[in-house]
């Protein structure tokens, strides 16, 4: 399971390349702009970096083909589990 705040196609060539006999399921976590700037500042105790998320966000923040896409602003934090464990048993 690879869960990502922003797209990361390069380690997710390198786990398929790795893991071959495994199953990669990757999860996109989705949010705003706003709500990616708020839950950084909520991380950074003594740093704040608005430039480097505005900067990732525009760049980085959408998914890849296969990713499974999850609104974390709509899904609560028990949702969002709820469709990783829905997605992922076999």
């Amino acid at each position: 399971i690879l869960l990502q705040e922003i797209r990361l196609p390069s380690v997710k060539k390198h786990l398929k390349k790795e893991l071959k006999n495994y199953k990669i399921i990757s999860f996109y976590l989705d949010c705003s702009l706003k709500t990616a700037l708020k839950r950084d500042t909520t991380r950074q105790t003594k740093y704040k970096r608005p430039l480097t998320v505005e900067e990732m966000h525009k760049n980085h923040a959408y998914e890849d083909d296969g990713d499974i896409i999850i609104n974390t602003e709509k899904n609560t934090i028990k949702q969002t589990i709820d469709i990783i464990l829905k997605n992922t048993q076999t």
